[in-house]
């Protein structure tokens, strides 16, 4: 039997497999992206749900199987992100920054620094009153990590380290959309 290990991650995606399995996509900063299956999910165990949403924090127990999907053993939230789910904008911006990581992160490609950086993005997001610049910045940032050129005229938004000026800075309307189709095709080069 494989032994078991323990990585923090971040759920970007959760997938409704067969009856009761839940097939999550993780971000971990030792691993990069890995895939878990966690069987026996039920409104009896409410916190298999809750450990199998997205933006959920956790550290994971798990075994590795003879395939790339690894098999859910344990887990222990740290923190859930609940209040992204406060409004609509701040869920789709959070959102945005998930996607953007589902396009540019591998499997086995640990990242202790991008990992720290999404969540301090997600801790930050509800508090700002327009998530955007945050979005913005973080895209860019990927963008810069990934080793990809910026697009002309966006270097203020990498430059700015401190939150609460984040928060008050705006950016123009399409402004993300813009930023993320230039991630995705950049990844696709």
């Amino acid at each position: 039997m494989p032994r078991e290990e323990e990585h923090e991650g971040l759920v970007l995606r959760a997938i409704d497999y067969k009856d009761r399995q839940r097939i999550l996509t993780l971000l971990t900063p030792d691993l990069g992206i890995l895939s878990l299956i966690i069987k026996g999910i039920s409104p009896k165990k409410p916190h298999l749900l809750a450990l199998s949403t997205p933006f959920m924090h956790g550290e994971y127990h798990m075994r590795a199987q003879r395939s790339e999907l690894y098999s859910f053993v344990d887990a222990s939230p740290l923190t859930t992100h609940s209040n992204l789910r406060a409004s609509l904008p701040h869920l789709t911006a959070a959102t945005t920054i998930l996607r953007a990581l589902l396009s540019t992160q591998l499997p086995g490609k640990p990242s202790e620094l991008l990992f720290r950086l999404t969540l301090s993005y997600l801790h930050h997001l509800p508090s700002a009153p327009d998530p955007e610049p945050l979005t913005s910045s973080y895209l860019l940032k990927l963008l810069k990590h990934e080793g990809y050129p910026l697009p002309p005229g966006s270097s203020e938004l990498t430059e700015v380290r401190d939150f609460h000026q984040l928060k008050t800075l705006t950016v123009p309307e399409g402004h993300n959309k813009k930023i993320y189709d230039y991630l995705l095709r950049k990844t696709k080069e």
